[in-house]
């Protein structure tokens, strides 16, 4: 039961870190090509309000992301803590 459950919950972190990482990819990349396309970086307010009643929609979603992302960072801060070094004998 307990090789299951920590199975279930490695493959649950391994996505949440991949949603991250496509995020903060597609993130950079639209940052990129718009620099190149028009010289100067896109004014992220300016495009959040022409969302109108979308705008706080966007945002929620842009913060749960942040929070995910907090929240894994935390976890392998504490799971790198957990490792304590065993001593074997031979």
């Amino acid at each position: 039961m307990i090789v299951i459950k920590n199975k279930v919950g490695k493959s649950g972190l391994s996505f949440c870190w991949t949603l991250v990482m496509a995020w903060l990819g597609a993130n950079f990349l639209s940052q990129i090509v718009y620099i190149i396309n028009y010289g100067t970086p896109y004014d992220g307010t300016a495009m959040l309000l022409q969302l109108g009643g979308w705008y706080w929609v966007v945002v929620l979603v842009e913060v749960l992301f942040w929070i995910m992302f907090g929240t894994l960072i935390l976890q392998k801060i504490r799971s790198r803590g957990d490792q304590q070094p065993t001593a074997s004998t031979v």
